[in-house]
């Protein structure tokens, strides 16, 4: 009997070069019906199929041209929109206006702007103002931009006996009964918690009403968090508690967030060490960690862009190879709403670019409040748990954070490479296979992340994640126009070349003004947009051997090699200036000799990743070309006649 699929899809699955047709999802299971070229309809599993779609195997017919095109964007000139409400305030105060009335003429002026009124964010207030000019005296345009410097510090004032305690009675009591109050929990828990501290000799810490009360307000259940408090605070934490309890499928709400591992690993030779920032992402409904980032720089945009690409890409074996995992598994696709804190690090033109292009909603948090964050809140004080058995480790049960950093320093033996294998192989070997507590869980279930989002896949289609076009296009932020002549364009120095732009050049002719569109993290290529189809053509470098640098990084480089813009800078010299570090923005303020030993190891990683791999290229390039110019042997053909030999 034929299944019958819930709606027709119509794409086309590429199998072994072979083009079956997708017919849609199938009642009743998770599956997804194909029809074979010959007619034979057959199925796959949705998770299998969601795969085929990340690695781009999935083609739609009506819509390839669409995917191909990147999105029109907004010109990125926040920085420029707040350097000119600068320039004007600063006039007006010459003139001797007010700020009252200051605000009233520039937000009229700005509303007529042609350049600014498409801003759709509010017209700043004074303090802002204020601020703005503030850190343009201090750090000029650079400084319009906010920053943060290591943050992430969620030290409690509680330990994790009493937390466990805690939550044992809640699993116990709470969740069966409304008979029992708040302030009865809390003297519950006190009591086993001082009878333990008493028992095993450790002194207690902090375990009052207020650490009870903040320790319910991270849970997110609508009658848990409940209150006898009156009924303004009451009515305030059930609403909260009922938007995440209505989380009911995967991806429909992860969290995101970065914070400082509290374990110290060596960056160098010289035997220095530093604490790496960890950018994790959660799924609420499941608890599974969908994305997880190390890093040794402090939280950036690019860091929390890599993430949320980890979310919807696929891991590669050489993943799996490297951290040695052995409970291998894939839980991609395209998040519905990813919630983040206030931080700098989730906002900007590259945040802003990847919510355009994989259309997801992101929510930003009121600051101050991280018990409206309580999945990814919980895991990070999970995954410092288990740091505090590291070497290194900045905390233990016995002594607190802030008095065992000396002697964290002094006994830090792994590598950053150590710690990030370390805490990939926990998240795919233990933390996905081990159940969770029912009062943390969104779904009330008492199971393991793994185990819970493959039962939910069956019961929701998980949403399928963006092509492999689509995730490149996340990056492609910056925005210009150029000539197309018959080499080629010519984009910041560096010659881009492809067949296909030869193509287009013998349809248009030289001299054309041409959109341009680049990745400001990346020199090797950029996309251009054919004014004839409305296609994006992603054209790469014609010297295949440059290295993966920044377009600022290579503006800095031009400066001491070439001050001349019109002429080709050579791949020799951005190689011997990044050798001399000429690439690398001067530091103002070089800060302490353990942070500038932090910054010199982050720069040098940087750069060795980016000349390993104009090696790597430039070497399988000389092997075709060895290959090519070798000269061909000679083979004797099989259909030649027999010759006979000549008589004596």
């Amino acid at each position: 009997m034929t299944p019958l699929v819930k709606q027709y899809d119509g794409r086309i699955l590429m199998i072994d070069e072979q083009a079956h047709e997708v017919l849609g999802p199938v009642h009743g299971r998770p599956a997804v019906s194909l029809r074979a070229p010959d007619g034979i309809q057959h199925e796959i599993s949705v998770q299998d199929f969601q795969f085929q779609v990340s690695i781009g195997n999935v083609l739609d017919p009506e819509t390839d041209g669409l995917r191909n095109r990147l999105p029109n964007a907004e010109e990125q000139f926040e920085v420029a929109f707040r350097k000119a409400v600068i320039e004007q305030t600063v006039a007006l105060e010459a003139e001797g206006v007010t700020w009252p009335q200051r605000l009233l003429i520039m937000r009229e002026r700005f509303e007529r702007d042609s350049k600014f009124s498409k801003r759709q964010k509010k017209f700043p207030s004074e303090r802002t103002i204020q601020v703005w000019m503030k850190q343009n005296l201090r750090h000029g345009v650079h400084g319009l931009r906010d920053r943060t410097f290591e943050s992430g510090n969620r030290s409690s004032r509680h330990d994790a006996l009493f937390e466990e305690i805690l939550y044992d009675i809640l699993e116990k009591h709470y969740l069966s009964s409304d008979r029992i109050t708040e302030t009865l929990v809390g003297k519950l828990a006190a009591a086993q918690y001082r009878e333990k501290c008493r028992t095993e000799g450790i002194k207690p810490n902090p375990h009052g009403p207020k650490v009870v009360r903040r320790l319910i307000e991270l849970l997110p259940h609508y009658d848990v968090v409940k209150r006898r408090l009156g009924s303004k605070e009451a009515r305030r934490n059930m609403l909260q508690a009922g938007k995440i309890q209505l989380v009911e499928s995967p991806l429909e709400r992860v969290e995101i967030d970065c914070t400082t591992a509290d374990v110290f690993c060596v960056i160098d030779d010289a035997g220095n060490v530093a604490r790496p920032t960890i950018c994790a992402a959660v799924d609420c409904a499941t608890g599974l960690i969908v994305g997880l980032q190390v890093s040794l720089s402090s939280p950036h945009s690019l860091l929390v862009a890599n993430t949320i690409k980890e979310i919807m890409s696929p891991h590669e074996e050489r993943f799996f190879k490297k951290h040695k995992i052995e409970k291998r598994f894939q839980a991609i696709g395209r998040p519905l709403a990813v919630v983040a804190d206030q931080g700098s690090e989730n906002s900007g033109d590259l945040i802003e670019r990847a919510i355009k292009t994989t259309s997801f909603e992101l929510r930003k948090n009121v600051p101050g409040n991280p018990d409206r964050k309580p999945f990814v809140e919980r895991l990070f004080r999970s995954i410092n748990e288990v740091l505090t058995t590291l070497p290194g480790a900045t905390q233990s049960k016995e002594i607190a954070a802030k008095s065992r950093t000396k002697r964290a320093m002094e006994e830090a033996r792994l590598t950053f490479e150590d710690v990030e294998s370390f805490l990939q192989k926990w998240r795919f070997d233990v933390h996905a296979h081990r159940s969770q507590r029912r009062i943390q869980s969104a779904l009330r279930t008492r199971e393991a992340p793994w185990a819970c989002w493959t039962r939910l896949q069956e019961d929701h289609l998980v949403p399928e994640p963006p092509t492999p076009m689509e995730l490149k296009q996340m990056f492609f932020a910056g925005a210009a126009t150029r000539k197309l002549h018959r080499y080629g364009i010519e984009f910041e120095g560096i010659q881009y070349s492809s067949t296909e732009l030869r193509k287009l050049f013998k349809e248009i002719g030289s001299g054309q003004e041409i959109e341009v569109r680049f990745d400001p993290t990346n020199i090797l290529e950029i996309a251009v947009r054919n004014p004839l189809s409305g296609e994006d053509l992603f054209v790469g470098a014609k010297h295949q051997e440059l290295p993966a640098i920044s377009f600022d990084e290579l503006r800095r480089l031009r400066k001491k090699h070439n001050p001349d813009p019109g002429e080709d800078l050579k791949v020799l010299d951005i190689l011997d200036g990044m050798l001399e570090q000429h690439h690398k923005k001067p530091v103002r303020n070089p800060g302490t000799k353990h942070r500038q030993a932090k910054r010199a190891t982050v720069n040098w990683r940087a750069d060795q990743a980016a000349v390993d791999d104009a090696r790597a290229k430039e070497q399988a390039a000389r092997m075709v070309a060895e290959q090519e110019a070798a000269p061909k042997r000679l083979r004797r053909p099989d259909n030649l006649p027999e010759t006979s030999k000549r008589p004596d």
